[in-house]
């Protein structure tokens, strides 16, 4: 999961939601694969080359922000990962 400041309201809520799909699943909520960032495209280039170092490979990425979302994707794409074939990119803020 990638996202903004936790003390704001609107991403503190959606790390919630991230926990509870996460319980749903029966997946262990790990601290390491929240990554809190400033919500720009340096951001979420950022945040994807420190999941491309994750072993192993997240297959799914959670962004906060489609913009970011976007370009996380952009980058893990420019290291050869497939998506969503090898990870699959979800965006949540409805940005246009």
């Amino acid at each position: 999961m990638v996202t903004g400041s936790l003390d704001r309201n609107v991403y503190s809520e959606r790390r919630r939601g991230y926990q509870a799909a996460l319980k749903d699943f029966n997946i262990p909520y790990r601290k390491e694969w929240v990554l809190v960032k400033d919500l720009t495209k340096k951001m979420g280039e950022e945040a994807a080359m420190e999941a491309l170092k994750m072993k192993p490979l997240p297959d799914a990425a959670f962004i906060t922000h489609d913009f970011s979302a976007a370009a996380f994707m952009q980058t893990v794409r420019k290291h050869g990962v497939k998506v969503p074939e090898d990870m699959a990119i979800a965006g949540f803020n409805n940005d246009t």
